[in-house]
C-alpha cells in the first residue's frame, strides 16, 4: 500500500505514521511511502523503516514512475486532515487502486 503526498501535519502524515507503527507489530503488510515533507517527519519515517525493514520502504520523491507503483498496489492510504478529495485519490482510482481516505470534508 503506498502512501503519497506531502508529509505534513495538515496532510495527516503524523497520524498515518503513528497508526502504521501500531499495526505493524501484529499485521502482515508492506507499505511504500512516496513523497517528502518536513525534516522531522522524514526522520521519523526513516526510524520506522529501520525498525520494520520488511514492512516499510521510504521511496522519497518519485516522478511519473509512481503511477506504476500505484497500479501495482492493492490500496493507497491518504490521511489528510484538510483535503476531502485531492489529486492523489484520483490518481489512485485512475490506476485501479482503492484509495483509503480520512473522514475529511
Amino acid at each position: 500500500a503506498p502512501t503519497s503526498g506531502a508529509a505534513s501535519p495538515g496532510g495527516g502524515y503524523d497520524l498515518l505514521l503513528a497508526a502504521l507503527v501500531d499495526v505493524f507489530e501484529e499485521t502482515e503488510m508492506q507499505v511504500v511511502i512516496v513523497g517528502a515533507g518536513r525534516a522531522d517527519l522524514m526522520e521519523q519515517t526513516k526510524a520506522v523503516e529501520k525498525r520494520f525493514p520488511s514492512k516499510l520502504f521510504y521511496a522519497g520523491r518519485m516522478g511519473s514512475e509512481r503511477y506504476a507503483l500505484l497500479a501495482g498496489c492493492d490500496y493507497t492510504l491518504l490521511s489528510s486532515r484538510v483535503e476531502p478529495c485531492g489529486l492523489k485519490s484520483m490518481e489512485a482510482m485512475r490506476m485501479g487502486t482503492l484509495p483509503v481516505v480520512a473522514p475529511t470534508g
